[in-house]
C-alpha cells in the first residue's frame, strides 16, 4: 500500500501510438508517477516485479488484449483498480466479459478523454493509500476496541 503523500504508481499498457499520451496527461497529476508498456508480456513482468496503484489498459495489444492484462493483474494483485481505456464501447468487447473485472471503462471518443482518464485514475490509485496516523490492527484489543495508550 502507497503511504497518503508517496508518489502513486500507474501501469499504462497501450499501442505505442497511444501509450505517450496517455502517460503525459497522468503523469500530469501531483503525486502520480507511470510505467508505460507496450505488451502483456511487458505488463506482466511489471506486475510481478513491482507494486503499482492502479492499471490503464489499452483494448488492442500487440500480443494480446485488455483482458490479458487484466487476468494478469487479478493474479498478481487483485485489489488494484483497473481502467479499460478504448475507443471501442463495453458491448462491442468480444474477447472477455468486463463485469467484475475493471473498475472503470473510459472512453478515448470524448473529446475531453484524457483530462477525465487522468483525474479517474488519480482518484483509483489512492484506493491503497495508508493513513499513517490510523489505528492498525495491531492497536485493537481482544474486545474490537482500541488499546489504551
Amino acid at each position: 500500500m502507497t503511504t497518503n503523500g508517496s508518489p502513486r504508481t500507474v501501469l499504462c499498457v497501450d499501442a505505442p501510438e497511444a501509450l505517450e499520451l496517455t502517460e503525459t496527461a497522468i503523469a500530469e497529476h501531483p503525486q502520480t508517477t507511470t510505467v508505460g508498456v507496450t505488451s502483456v508480456a511487458d505488463a506482466r513482468s511489471v506486475l510481478s516485479e513491482r507494486r503499482v496503484d492502479c492499471v490503464v489498459t489499452g483494448n488492442e495489444l500487440a500480443d494480446g488484449s485488455w483482458y490479458d492484462v487484466v487476468e494478469t493483474l487479478r493474479a498478481e494483485a487483485p485489489d488494484t483498480p483497473c481502467v479499460l481505456f478504448s475507443e471501442v464501447v463495453p458491448d462491442e468487447i468480444a474477447d472477455g466479459s468486463i463485469g467484475g473485472l475493471l473498475v472503470e471503462f473510459h472512453s478515448r471518443l470524448l473529446s475531453d478523454a484524457y483530462d477525465r482518464l487522468a483525474v479517474a485514475t488519480t482518484e483509483l490509485a489512492r484506493l491503497g493509500d495508508v493513513d499513517d496516523d490510523a489505528p492498525s490492527y495491531d492497536d485493537f484489543s481482544e474486545s474490537g476496541r482500541p488499546d489504551a495508550v
